[in-house]
């Protein structure tokens, strides 16, 4: 995992097919084969949220 402008990206490895869950996510994903992920959370944008009358449950994956 690596810190970049204040996002957390994530490189995760499926060695081949089957059910994988990431320990420093804790999600889980269901593959074909193998394969190499990349994502990241990124922040929330407020002011969308404040006039959706809505509140961040968690973080934003991209």
């Amino acid at each position: 995992m690596t810190s970049i402008g204040g996002n957390r990206d994530t490189q995760f490895r499926c060695p081949g097919p089957g059910e994988f869950q990431c320990a420093s996510t804790g999600l889980v994903f269901v593959m074909a084969q193998e394969a190499e992920l990349l994502y990241r959370t990124v922040p929330w944008e407020e002011s969308l949220l404040q006039s959706a009358g809505k509140k961040a449950a968690g973080p934003l994956f991209d």
